[in-house]
């Protein structure tokens, strides 16, 4: 795909969530898409290859929570794998502090790259795993107020893992048809509705917990 094509094709898919982009924000999609086909010859970045449904189930479904975000927030993606919905949030809100939370070397390396070709700012890539035993000694002191979850699995455990480090900060979870506190040990948390609508002609909700609101012990 061209940079003619795919700039129409994505500024249609993005009109269709109500956000408008730059030339330049354009641009830096189309560099990502150029990079992640480039690398997932290499390494295995998601099951998701064909490129309309990259810019569709990746970069547009990723920008859908745009609007919950100021420039002035500090974003931390947990299991951002291949970069996603962080790295798009970060081109069409430049402003943000980013931190990339992945477990896997190979991903980070990638992630890495990404950052560099795309030149962002005030953006951090941390090769760590959320179960490992050390995860919170490893990140208390970071001060990242946003906290973002996209295809990753929500429990108790993580969410008390989240909480004793970024114990001011607002989670969002996206999630699909799936409601992800469903389970018996997350449904009575104060968690709310921050966003929903479609994607892609595909339901899509944005779920909230404000972790200064959530006491421990409810865990």
């Amino acid at each position: 795909m061209d940079l003619l094509k795919f700039s129409q094709f994505l500024e249609k898919a993005c009109s269709d969530i109500e956000i408008t982009l730059s030339d330049q924000q354009i641009k830096s999609f189309y560099q990502l898409l150029t990079l992640y086909k480039k690398w997932s010859q290499r390494i295995s970045l998601s099951s998701i290859h064909d490129e309309v449904e990259v810019i569709e189930k990746h970069f547009v479904d990723s920008l859908f929570g745009v609007s919950l975000l100021k420039q002035s927030d500090r974003l931390a993606d947990i299991g951002s794998g291949a970069g996603f919905p962080g790295i798009p949030l970060k081109i069409v809100k430049n402003g943000i502090k980013l931190g990339l939370f992945e477990r896997r070397a190979k991903k980070t390396t990638y992630l890495k790259h990404v950052v560099r070709t795309l030149n962002f700012t005030r953006t951090n890539v941390y090769e760590i795993d959320t179960n490992d035993s050390n995860f919170q000694e490893k990140t208390k002191a970071l001060d990242y107020n946003i906290i973002v979850i996209r295809g990753v699995h929500l429990t108790a455990d993580l969410i008390k893992q989240l909480k004793g480090i970024f114990s001011q900060a607002v989670l969002y979870v996206y999630a699909g048809l799936q409601h992800p506190f469903q389970d018996k040990t997350l449904s009575h948390l104060p968690y709310k509705v921050a966003k929903e609508g479609f994607v892609n002609n595909m339901s899509r909700t944005i779920f909230s917990l404000d972790f200064s609101a959530l006491a421990l012990e409810s865990l």
